[in-house]
């Protein structure tokens, strides 16, 4: 609210920390009393006398809250790693990603955590019944594997890695349908490096012949490009093991 006070009253601005005189208009927003033109953006420096804007604190570097046009508030809050939409409330950071705290969730199960324990792998996180699950839970490779290589860093495989298999399509007739195996190391996405193992994935729909030009890309990824891409589902990792059998 914009007002003049009586020629009486001694009223500083809570943010220059100046006297306002009685010439000057000042605001009132219920928590503080400040100069029109010293209420203002705190990105763009804007004034926000007049019209709409958001009291926001950024849980991931800001002490207190500030104050934000329209148009940076968007720019600039921060985005659920799971679900994309705006944090504008109670949020949870684990790492460097930021969640809503029911978004944060097993990435097996989908379950919230809700304050249990989080159990890291392969660049995912489970809850304590899934992460016994994913470290057991794999298919044996056919020994026949270990006379490949791998399709993105051409390494030889050796017994005990733990491979991912894809059934890609590289010909240009889209008659012929090839099967790939990527070291789970190596199946990555191309622009944040995330592990794909376990999860969907996204391959641009426009690529050559080679697979080592091959860019693959987890959801985040996929949906900040303007890149057309087929959906792809990969499942549980293989493992080649010593003694080419897989005993449970």
């Amino acid at each position: 609210m914009s007002a003049k006070h009586s020629k009486t009253a001694v009223i500083k601005c809570k943010k220059c920390n100046e006297v306002i005189s009685p010439e000057e208009q000042y605001l009132h927003d219920g928590e503080s009393i400040v100069h029109t033109h010293c209420y203002i953006c705190s990105s763009c420096h804007r004034s926000l006398a007049g019209i709409f804007y958001y009291r926001y604190k950024d849980p991931r570097h800001d002490e207190k809250k500030n104050l934000y046009c329209d148009s940076c508030y968007y720019r600039l809050a921060p985005v659920c790693f799971q679900c994309l939409k705006i944090i504008d409330d109670i949020s949870l950071i684990y790492g460097e990603r930021i969640f809503h705290p029911n978004c944060f969730s097993c990435d097996h199960c989908q379950k919230a955590f809700k304050g249990a324990l989080v159990f890291p792998y392969e660049n995912h996180i489970y809850c304590s019944n899934c992460y016994k699950t994913v470290q057991n839970d794999f298919h044996p490779a056919s020994s026949i594997v270990l006379t490949l290589r791998c399709s993105i860093c051409r390494k030889q495989f050796q017994p005990g890695d733990l491979i991912t298999k894809h059934q890609i399509d590289l010909s240009t007739d889209k008659i012929s349908n090839n099967i790939h195996y990527i070291h789970n190391s190596c199946f990555v996405c191309g622009i944040c490096h995330q592990n794909l193992s376990n999860s969907t994935y996204y391959l641009p729909n426009t690529h050559d012949e080679d697979v080592e030009s091959l860019v693959f890309k987890c959801k985040k990824c996929h949906e900040s490009s303007t890149t057309i891409c087929s959906l792809y589902m990969q499942e549980l990792p293989l493992q080649i093991e010593e003694s080419y059998t897989h005993h449970h």
